[in-house]
C-alpha cells in the first residue's frame, strides 16, 4: 500500500524506484489523508534521505544539497568554517528534512534546471561543489542579467576563460591538495568572484574574514558595476 499524506509520499519510497530503475509497471493500493500526525507512525523502520521524497524527479539525489545552499544564502547563514550548506549557525530550522522536502517539491523546475546545467560542466573537471555550482544558477534566476552573467561565469569557471581564473586556480589547487577548503568558504569566495566578474574587475585575491558581512549577489547589495 502506498500512502499520501496532503499530497505527499509518506512510504514506498525505494520500491518505488525500483519501478523506475527497472521500468516495469506494478500496481499498488492508494490510500490519501490530510491527517499529517501519521507521519511519525509511517515507514519508521528505515532511516529516509530527503532524495527519497523526491524519486522520479531527475537529479533527485542531487537537488536536496543544491535546495539548502540556496536556502543558506537566503538566511544568510552560511559562514567560512561551515562544513556543507547543512551545517548553518543562525538558522539551522531551515535545512530540516521536512522544510527542504517541501522546497524541492516548490521549486522542482528551477532545482531540475540547474543540477542539468551543472553536471554538464561538472564531470569532466569536478572542480567546483555541483551543489554550490547549481545553488548560485538557483539564486541568480530571479534576475535575467544576472542569470546570464552567472552563467557564463560558471562556464569559464569549470571550463576555463578570462575573467575566472582565479577563482578556478584556486579550485585546482583544492580538488589536488591535502588540506580541503571548507565547502561555505568556497561558496562565500565564488559570490566574491562573481560579483568581481560582473563588475569588469580582476580578482587578485579572495579572502573572506570571519568578521566580515556576508556577501550579497551583485544585483541584491550595493556593488559599484562597470561598464563590461
Amino acid at each position: 500500500m502506498i500512502v499520501l499524506v496532503s499530497g505527499k509520499l509518506a512510504n514506498g519510497q525505494h520500491r518505488l524506484n525500483a519501478i523506475v530503475q527497472t521500468g516495469k509497471a506494478q500496481e499498488f493500493v492508494v490510500r490519501e489523508t490530510e491527517d499529517e500526525s501519521i507521519m511519525d507512525r509511517m515507514d519508521v523502520g528505515l532511516k529516509r534521505t530527503t532524495s527519497d521524497s523526491l524519486i522520479g524527479i531527475p537529479y533527485n539525489k542531487e537537488l536536496p544539497s543544491i535546495a539548502r545552499w540556496v536556502m543558506s544564502y537566503k538566511s544568510g547563514s552560511i559562514r567560512p568554517g561551515d562544513q556543507s550548506g547543512k551545517h548553518m549557525t543562525a538558522a539551522r530550522c531551515v535545512s530540516s528534512h521536512s522544510a527542504v522536502t517541501e522546497y524541492c517539491h516548490e521549486n522542482t523546475e528551477m532545482l531540475v534546471e540547474a543540477a542539468s546545467f551543472i553536471a554538464k560542466l561538472y564531470k569532466n573537471t569536478r572542480l567546483l561543489n555541483k551543489s554550490i555550482g547549481g545553488a548560485l544558477h538557483c539564486i541568480t534566476s530571479t534576475n535575467p542579467g544576472g542569470h546570464e552573467l552567472m552563467k557564463e561565469f560558471l562556464q569559464k569557471l569549470y571550463i576555463g576563460g578570462e575573467g575566472a581564473d582565479v577563482l578556478r586556480n584556486r579550485l585546482i589547487s583544492n580538488l589536488h591538495g591535502n588540506a580541503k577548503v571548507p565547502p561555505g568558504y568556497l561558496f562565500i569566495i565564488t559570490i566574491k568572484a562573481y560579483n568581481k566578474y560582473c563588475a569588469g574587475l580582476e580578482s587578485v585575491s579572495l579572502r573572506h574574514s570571519k568578521d566580515e558581512a556576508f556577501p550579497r549577489l551583485w544585483f541584491e547589495g550595493p556593488v559599484n558595476r562597470s561598464a563590461r
